[in-house]
This record gives C-alpha cells, sequence and structure tokens, in this order.
C-alpha cells in the first residue's frame, strides 16, 4: 500500500479521525460548490428577479413572463434562491427575503447592482483561471462585460457601491 492508503486505511475505525475526515471532505466540498450560490445570485440578478418580486408576491410563472423566461426553469431557481435565504416561499409565492429587499432591489438603501454588475464580470474571468494557469497569459476580456460601452463607468459605480456603507465609518 501507498503512504496515502496507509493513513487512510489506518483511520478506518477511529472515531476521531472519522470525524476530522468528515469535516474536511465537507470544507472542501462546500469549497469546490461554492460557485453554485454565486450563479444562483447572479442570475437572478441577470434576469431581473430581484426586481419582478419588489415589495410582492408571485408565483413562478408569474415572475417568468416578467422576466422572459422558461417558467420551470425560473421555478428551479426561484426555490434555489429561497434554499439561499434570497427568497421567501409561501403557498407557491415567492417574494424577496430581507437581504433582498434592502440590496438587490433597484433603490433599495443598500443597493449593489453596480457592484453584482462587477461581480459577474469578474466571475465570469475567473472561470477561465485553469487557461490562464496553463498559457501564463491573461485570459481575453469577455466582451459582454468588459469591453461594452458602459464597462467603465459600471466599473467605477461597481466600486461605489461596495464602499459607499463603509465611508462614514471610515471618514469618522
Amino acid at each position: 500500500m501507498t503512504g496515502i492508503s496507509n493513513e487512510v486505511g489506518s483511520s478506518h475505525g477511529s472515531g476521531v479521525l472519522d470525524e476530522m475526515l468528515l469535516r474536511q471532505r465537507q470544507e472542501l466540498g462546500e469549497m469546490a460548490s461554492g460557485f453554485r450560490q454565486a450563479q444562483i445570485l447572479l442570475t437572478c440578478f441577470d434576469l431581473g428577479v430581484f426586481e419582478a418580486l419588489a415589495g410582492q408576491w408571485a408565483t413562478a410563472g408569474e415572475v417568468a413572463t416578467t422576466v422572459d423566461a422558461d417558467t420551470r426553469g425560473v421555478e428551479l431557481l426561484l426555490n434555489a434562491a429561497a434554499a439561499l435565504g434570497l427568497l421567501e416561499k409561501h403557498k407557491g409565492r415567492f417574494a424577496n427575503a430581507a437581504l433582498a429587499q434592502t440590496c438587490l432591489t433597484p433603490g433599495a438603501p443598500g443597493a449593489m447592482a453596480h457592484s453584482l454588475r462587477l461581480q459577474r464580470a469578474i466571475y465570469r474571468r475567473w472561470g477561465r483561471l485553469a487557461e490562464a494557469v496553463r498559457t501564463g497569459q491573461r485570459p481575453e476580456a469577455d466582451r459582454r462585460d468588459e469591453q461594452a460601452d458602459d464597462w467603465v463607468r459600471n466599473f467605477v459605480y461597481g466600486l461605489y457601491d461596495m464602499a459607499r456603507p463603509v465611508a462614514p465609518f471610515v471618514a469618522e
């Protein structure tokens, strides 16, 4: 047996080591699947789900019509967003949870639209990290995000969204 097999084999049956191994596997699993949460948030944002649900309850079909998307796909997305605490669900109807209503709807006190646009662009580029490592080159800019006419404006406003809540504390 290799050293790895011996270590794993010798830990089998030991309660402390089994618990540690399970915690390590859980930590790695959460790390590897973290993109799912980001994708659910960014997809809801991109489609306009939070805006469609601003101040109201609606069915998946109603949201799908508003955002011009497939009803079944929207229902799956809304259920996933509810599981993350972004939305609330009651008797087949959805509404923004307090977090989404406060930070993810236009004009809300903690609105983060520009910051999320910036994060979406960064997310897409990070999706090509393996390519960058293999080639040693920076990934090509995403024309949707980084070469759009309003890219610099969105970038600056994204930074503004991030700085706005902490600025009073810094100034103090």
